[in-house]
């Protein structure tokens, strides 16, 4: 049981229709990783092999056990290392992924790892279903989005339109300008009506379009996010 003093942790799981086999190539292969996650990155795959990317960040691999278990010693550009664990396991068809980052300085450090691993494998899952990652802006126009609905809505109605669209509420770094979640939206009230005249009919609140994915690309079109 975690105690007030442990260290934060991040913890990110999602659930995939490719098989295990497919999910472990799409961590460790360079060529696949570029797709997805980082352009040019380079993986050893093998105890004291290394994974390194363009933007600094590097780890070695402390247990390779293919194709469930991946453990890593995971250095930011700016910062302390951290452990980083990728567990792929089975649930019925379906191929699990649990990726937990440790030993984290800071709960600020938490949050900014916690958004960045939301969005690598919201590419990843958008890549095994159509071969193309998400790039990290549109995505995060997209959390910022569901956040202020959040911020609006019930619990329930945020979180039905979130299934029906197909995507995941993750925290964000820099919370979005939003309403209070306590209480509701003040609607502006129509001008004042001239004298004599007929007073100026309220207008209903424009209705927020449908939340959308962000299209999917190349995930090395999008820029890294800043850390």
């Amino acid at each position: 049981m975690a105690t007030p003093t442990d260290p934060p942790v991040v913890t990110v799981e999602r659930s995939f229709e490719s098989p295990a086999d497919v999910v472990w190539a799409s961590l460790t292969r360079p060529e696949i990783l570029a797709e997805w996650f980082r352009d040019g990155a380079q993986a050893e795959v093998r105890p004291g092999g290394v994974l390194r990317d363009t933007a600094g960040d590097a780890g070695e691999f402390l247990e390779v056990e293919e194709p469930r278990r991946l453990v890593l010693s995971w250095k930011r550009v700016e910062g302390d290392p951290a452990r980083l664990v990728f567990e792929i396991g089975a649930d019925g068809a379906r191929t699990t992924l649990k990726v937990q980052l440790s030993a984290l300085p800071s709960e600020k450090e938490c949050v900014r790892q916690a958004e960045f691993w939301h969005w690598a494998i919201d590419s990843l899952e958008s890549f095994l279903k159509s071969g193309f990652g998400i790039p990290y802006e549109p995505w995060r126009e997209m959390q910022a989005e569901l956040h202020r609905r959040a911020a609006v809505k019930s619990a329930t109605e945020a979180a039905e339109e979130r299934k029906e669209a197909g995507v995941v509420l993750a925290p964000l770094a820099e919370a979005p300008v939003m309403a209070s979640a306590s209480r509701p939206v003040t609607k502006k009230l129509p001008p004042k009506a001239p004298p004599k005249s007929k007073p100026a009919a309220k207008k209903n609140p424009a209705k927020r379009p449908a939340v959308k994915k962000p299209k999917a690309r190349g995930a090395k079109r999008g820029r890294r996010p800043k850390r």
